[in-house]
């Protein structure tokens, strides 16, 4: 008997968890190692006392282990129960407590105490309902709809958001069949296909749009993003769900506008063509009865011109040079319509050559020098477009050239997805209230005397540059010259 007794205090004093015991007035008759090591109290220091007297006992837990200690004093059954210990250091504890009554019929009745530390454990419990706590905080405060439907097709999550989506209250979802949110000519395709749970990994990552229908069997698109996740061993399938009516009423808006701006374009397209096959046969074949008409002209002005008087020879005169001049604008007219309208390869055009031969074509005067100040590139381009380009701008700077030494310089500078040409002159300038009326068809300033111009020049100028996407405009400075600039495409 004395061995069995020895083996089982040792059982005691050597276990890992705290056990004490205590009369049946709640003083302390034993207090094992494990128990001291865990308090910082010494056996010593509390055989014998009160476990209510010596500090032990956190507030909040003494009248609970009051209660506790009563009813098993009493004979009743009791569960493990959760209490709160104050060490030595103040430090706390939270333990679980397993309590029995223990009678032997030669000796005297006493309460044992098995206390198990379970701080940690109720640390990380705390920290898990923080988690939980913030996690059901973000999920309730998000204004995207969260769905979570389980492996049977069930809805097992159904926030505030989705709430006010589906026009249903979480109460008449939770639980029930994801069939209840879906169209049912689609149901069948959502259950076996996007929230297929039993292949977790087809779901997983996918941005999908697909109808939903409302409480009241109003269907609208919505955007899903899922994931996948398992709670409790069971496979969900998360879905973050975003009404996108708004959205692809726009997209339907954009693309009729998209497709009525296409409709509009082409049959700008198809007038712009028409209205320059009618100005190119219009003028060309006026060109028949003009020539006739300067050609009489020519006739009358040799052959009876002892027949007329000085105010006769004038008209003639006037008929001749108004002939000619309407014959200039016809030729114009044409170069306008036909400019960027004959389809030409791009090619490698040597700049630096190509604007010698330009200029020597040009022949300017005497009193007026032409100097390239830069080097100019070789550009992958529409020949036929760059010689217009530079003929009209170096012809006009020569035109209306009205100094006696006269200064035309042609530069280039390199962006970072253009060239930027500039001709500049040290000509007449053009006030700045002319800037935009010079790139107009037929817009001219008042020419001089002995200047004539149709005012269709820069127009073309304008077109072609802006056919080769580029950008034409100029600087000028009334009496000190102008320059002209525009860009093209590297």
């Amino acid at each position: 008997m004395r061995a069995s007794e020895r083996q089982c205090s040792d059982l005691v004093q050597y276990s890992p968890d705290a056990i004490i015991s205590l009369d049946k007035t709640g003083n302390f008759l034993s207090f094992n190692a494990a128990a001291e090591r865990m308090t910082g109290f010494s056996a010593n220091q509390v055989l014998g006392k009160h476990f209510t007297k010596i500090g032990l006992l956190a507030d909040e837990s003494i009248q609970k282990t009051l209660k506790e200690f009563g009813l098993l004093l009493a004979g009743a059954e009791r569960s493990p129960f959760e209490l709160v210990v104050t060490r030595k250091n103040k430090s706390r504890l939270v333990m679980e407590a397993n309590a029995r009554l223990i009678e032997q019929n030669d000796r005297e009745t006493w309460v044992q105490l098995v206390l198990r530390d379970i701080t940690e454990r109720k640390e990380a419990e705390h920290a898990l309902d923080r988690s939980e706590n913030l996690l059901r905080t973000i999920v309730n405060a998000t204004k995207d709809a969260m769905i979570a439907v389980s492996e049977d097709g069930r809805v097992n999550l159904f926030n505030p958001a989705a709430e006010k989506m589906f026009g249903r209250s979480r109460s008449e979802v939770i639980g029930q069949s994801l069939d209840l949110l879906i169209p049912e000519q689609y149901r069948q395709k959502h259950i076996q296909g996007y929230f297929a749970t039993s292949k977790p990994d087809k779901a997983a990552g996918q941005t999908l749009e697909v109808p939903a229908q409302r409480s009241d069997g109003h269907v609208f698109p919505i955007e899903l993003s899922l994931s996948t996740g398992i709670v409790d061993d069971r496979h969900m399938v998360i879905a973050v769900a975003r009404d996108i009516t708004e959205r692809k009423n726009a997209e339907q808006t954009l693309e009729k506008l998209n497709a009525a701006m296409e409709t509009t374009n082409l049959e700008l397209i198809r007038t712009n063509r028409e209205l320059e096959e009618f100005a190119y046969i219009t003028a060309h074949d006026l060109k028949t009865p003009l020539r006739a008409i300067g050609t009489l002209a020519d006739w009358l002005s040799v052959d009876y011109a002892d027949k007329f008087d000085e105010q006769g020879k004038e008209h003639v005169r006037l008929l001749v040079a108004k002939a000619k001049q309407m014959s200039l604008l016809i030729d114009d007219i044409l170069r306008y319509s036909g400019a960027g309208q004959n389809p030409q390869k791009s090619q490698q055009v040597d700049l630096s050559r190509l604007l010698s031969e330009v200029i020597e074509e040009i022949a300017p005067p005497a009193h007026i020098e032409v100097t390239i100040e830069s080097p100019l590139p070789t550009l992958v381009c529409k020949k036929t477009h760059i010689i217009q380009i530079f003929q009209n701008l170096l012809s006009n700077a020569v035109k209306y050239m009205d100094k006696p030494k006269g200064q035309i310089k042609v530069t280039c500078v390199e962006q970072k997805d253009t060239w930027k040409f500039s001709v500049s002159d040290n000509g007449p300038g053009i006030e700045k209230k002319y800037f935009d009326k010079i790139f107009k068809i037929f817009q001219t300033l008042a020419p001089r005397q002995g200047v004539q111009s149709t005012g269709i020049g820069l127009s073309i100028v304008k077109k072609l540059v802006e056919l080769n996407k580029g950008s034409v405009w100029l600087e000028s400075e009334v009496g000190r010259g102008t320059t002209f600039f525009f860009t093209l495409l590297k």
